[in-house]
């Protein structure tokens, strides 16, 4: 562990656990132990598996929990963003492999929200998962609004970032 004004994180993205390689024997969770074992050697405080951990949401349930066992053997904290391959949705890996109550993993959007502190180094880890969507405007509250802008219109944002309402962005 470091000293109180330091931290060691240990940051890896892209695991694709799972991978579908028909064609040979690899072992589909060969990424995980090796980036967990790289932490334990530089004495990590927390890890990042940020993006893709795993490869797709058809995984088996014997794959997720046996991946699920050895995040819950690491001990130390572990901080999980979702991704492409992986994403937030109903059916995510991480509701399915019930990795959200394992008491080391924090995942973001799922059992903490878009971020998670580590007060004892005055560090704060956030992001926004892929998938992640909040819950749509009703056609009578996107109408209230319209309403209320006078003149303006309102369209769809289709590609920058967010507005600060998440739905709609003004133009005139």
């Amino acid at each position: 562990m470091a000293s109180p004004l330091e931290v060691v994180i240990v940051h890896s993205s892209d695991l694709h656990l799972g991978v579908d390689d028909s064609f040979s024997d690899h072992d589909r969770l060969a990424a995980l132990p090796k980036v967990l074992t790289a932490a334990n050697k530089v004495g990590a405080d927390v890890v990042v598996l940020a993006g893709d951990t795993f490869d797709n949401h058809r995984q088996p349930l014997e794959l997720l929990e046996h991946a699920a066992q050895m995040l819950r053997d690491y001990r130390n904290p572990i901080v999980i963003l979702p991704g492409n391959h992986d994403p937030l949705t109903p059916d995510s890996v991480y509701r399915r492999g019930g990795l959200a109550t394992i008491p080391n993993i924090s995942i973001l959007g799922l059992n903490v929200e878009e971020s998670v502190t580590f007060p004892a180094f005055e560090l704060e880890i956030w992001g926004r998962p892929h998938g992640h969507v909040a819950p749509r405007q009703s056609q009578t509250a996107v109408r209230a609004l319209a309403s209320r802008c006078g003149p303006r219109t309102l369209r769809r944002r289709t590609s920058g970032p967010p507005p600060t309402d998440r739905f709609l962005a003004h133009s005139q």
